[in-house]
């Protein structure tokens, strides 16, 4: 890449070098998919860690998720946790916070999301 160690690199490169070290982007990001536990649908993406997760369809405002089950989707499809940050609109969330086949959720609007699809499945 650069053969004098002390010439700066630029960060686009450093990223391009890190997409290129998981695969880069992937045609399966944003797949259709259907959950084995509870049957909804749900979309498969890559995280930046290189697993795959199933994420909600859509967006949601970002002030009713809990810090810490808020993702963003990357223009190459992969699913970015945000941790405890606060995007400025809207944000996604896992298939597996709300799957109506696991635990009821603690947080209030997830357990609404849950509740919902529970219903939708005649779960509940």
């Amino acid at each position: 890449m650069h053969d004098d160690p002390r010439t700066p690199i630029a960060v686009g490169d450093v990223l391009d070098g890190a997409l290129a070290a998981i695969g880069g982007p992937d045609g399966r990001a944003g797949r259709p998919a259907t959950c084995r536990d509870c049957g909804d649908a749900a979309l498969w993406h890559r995280t930046v860690h290189g697993r795959w997760i199933l994420m909600q369809p859509g967006t949601v405002p970002h002030h009713l998720v809990p810090p810490g089950h808020r993702y963003r989707i990357g223009s190459d499809g992969t699913a970015i946790h945000l941790g405890d940050g606060a995007p400025t609109d809207a944000c996604r969330v896992t298939h597996f916070d709300i799957c109506p086949a696991g635990p009821a959720p603690r947080h209030p609007y997830l357990l609404r999301l849950w509740q919902h699809a529970a219903a939708r499945r005649g779960r509940l």
